[in-house]
């Protein structure tokens, strides 16, 4: 069985592997992928984008562990999830709200699978990576999860807004490369051919950075399913200061 990994404990430390080895303990035969472990601390939003844009590239039965979690070990709930035939595992803090269309089923984790010798701000390895594992091995969803059906936490996320023909939206994530990915879906900017990120426009909608001369900025279709804005071989998250409060409009 595939394990996806996505959390922001980054890899400085052994917790990432210490949740792989608790699962490897009770499901030696799972394939376990590292979706990222540098999800900015704490950021919901970015979790929740990476989490979905990512699902739809693995096969079914895939079991999603997302651990960004800043209320670990209060009274935020612990859950496991199946959508469209993949299964979710982690906090009820808004990580599964992109997954929240009227397909998916929530409950809430049987504690039977909090590790006897936990810790209480180490549930991704004391209880999601076991409830992870029971998936893995084929204990059934309806035994993982407890008989607590809810809604789960539903995030505010940033959406685009149009006023007069004029998309505005924002930009949520910077990737490794620099590149800014807004939160304005490229099937909103078929036929526009303005874009303007602060004072600076960029005309127009490229389908990638490399049509244009290096060093120069662009605007353009990108693979998450975002408009995103680039740097032909450099950095746009350099050139824009202050990017996360930027407007992006385009028409």
């Amino acid at each position: 069985m595939i394990v996806t990994l996505l959390t922001d404990f980054g890899t400085a430390d052994t917790y990432v592997g210490q949740m792989k080895g608790r699962i490897l303990k009770s499901a030696p035969g799972s394939v376990l992928v590292d979706l990222t472990h540098e999800v900015p601390f704490a950021d919901l939003e970015v979790a929740a984008r990476m989490l979905r844009n990512a699902v739809d590239y693995f096969p079914p039965d895939t079991i999603h562990v997302c651990v960004v979690d800043p209320g670990v070990g209060g009274s935020r709930r612990s859950v496991v999830g199946r959508w469209n035939g993949h299964f979710l595992v982690g906090p009820d803090n808004g990580v599964f709200t992109m997954f929240l269309d009227g397909s998916s089923e929530f409950r809430e984790i049987a504690p039977r699978f909090l590790e006897a010798r936990h810790g209480q701000t180490f549930h991704g390895r004391d209880l999601f990576a076991p409830a992870a594992a029971a998936l893995a091995a084929g204990v059934p969803f309806e035994e993982v999860g407890a008989d607590i059906v809810f809604d789960p936490v539903r995030m505010n996320l940033s959406v685009p807004s149009v006023t007069d023909g004029v998309i505005t939206g924002r930009i949520w994530h910077q990737d490794h490369f620099g590149n800014l990915i807004t939160d304005i879906p490229v099937s909103m900017t078929e036929g526009c051919t303005r874009v303007t990120v602060g004072s600076m426009e960029l005309s127009p909608i490229y389908e990638t950075f490399s049509v244009v001369a290096p060093g120069t900025p662009v605007a353009y279709r990108g693979s998450f399913g975002y408009l995103e804005i680039g740097v032909n071989q450099g950095s746009a998250s350099k050139l824009f200061n202050n990017y996360s409060k930027l407007e992006v409009k385009v028409s």
